[in-house]
C-alpha cells in the first residue's frame, strides 16, 4: 500500500507537471523518468513528452504501468518500442498467458 508521504509527493509532482508556465528541463524529466521510485502516474504523464529520450527512459522504468507501456508501443522511435518489448512487464514468447496479455495491451493502447 502506498504511504501518505508518497501520495502527497506524487500529487505535488503531478500538479507541477501540468501547471501552466512551468517548464521542466530535459535533465529533470530524464532524471524523474529514470528513477525506479517514480510513481506510475508520473511516468504516465512523462510518457506523453515529445522527447524520445524521455519516452525511452519511461519505457525502461520498472514502475511503468502496462497501460503506459502499451501507449508507448505507438511511438515511432525504435528505441522506445525496443525498451517496451524488453520491459519485465511485457509478455514474453514463452509466457502461457501471452495471448491474453497481448489482447489487454492492444486494448490499453487505444484508451488515449
Amino acid at each position: 500500500m502506498e504511504n501518505k508521504k508518497d501520495s502527497i509527493i506524487s500529487d505535488y509532482l503531478k500538479l507541477m507537471m501540468i501547471s501552466n508556465g512551468i517548464a521542466w528541463s530535459k535533465q529533470v524529466k530524464l532524471a524523474v523518468a529514470d528513477n525506479p521510485e517514480t510513481p506510475p502516474d508520473i511516468l504516465d504523464i512523462l510518457s506523453e513528452d515529445p522527447d524520445t529520450d524521455v519516452k525511452s527512459k519511461v519505457a525502461r522504468n520498472p514502475n511503468s504501468s502496462l497501460g503506459t507501456l502499451a501507449r508507448l508501443l505507438k511511438c515511432k522511435a525504435w528505441i522506445v518500442v525496443n525498451n517496451v518489448t524488453n520491459h519485465p512487464k511485457f509478455p514474453r514468447p514463452d509466457d502461457p498467458d501471452r495471448e491474453e496479455k497481448m489482447k489487454e495491451i492492444e486494448y490499453l493502447k487505444h484508451l488515449r
